[in-house]
């Protein structure tokens, strides 16, 4: 989805939403932690040498655990207006 302008990008991410809630099983792999904090669900993280932390992603998705695994300052921050986590480089 890199390579979507971000009106497709949220197209495609409402589609997924969609057969999410219609029972269907979604495993989507990217290194945009904003699309995994919108979808809201399940997400795991994958770190070099093996460690693996799955749950639900708000308990899961903070800034330290972001800047181990990107090697760069983020941000999570809680956004009132949007109702959710936003992911920001520092």
């Amino acid at each position: 989805m890199a390579a979507l302008d971000l009106g497709r990008q949220r197209q495609v991410l409402k589609i997924v939403q969609q057969l999410a809630k219609g029972g269907v099983a979604i495993i989507l792999t990217t290194h945009i932690p904003n699309q995994a904090l919108l979808l809201n669900d399940q997400v795991g993280l994958l770190f070099p040498g093996g460690e693996f932390l799955a749950g639900h992603c708000q308990e899961i998705i903070s800034s330290d655990r972001l800047e181990k695994l990107y090697h760069c300052p983020v941000k999570v921050v809680y956004v009132p207006e949007l109702g959710r986590s936003i992911c920001e480089m520092c």
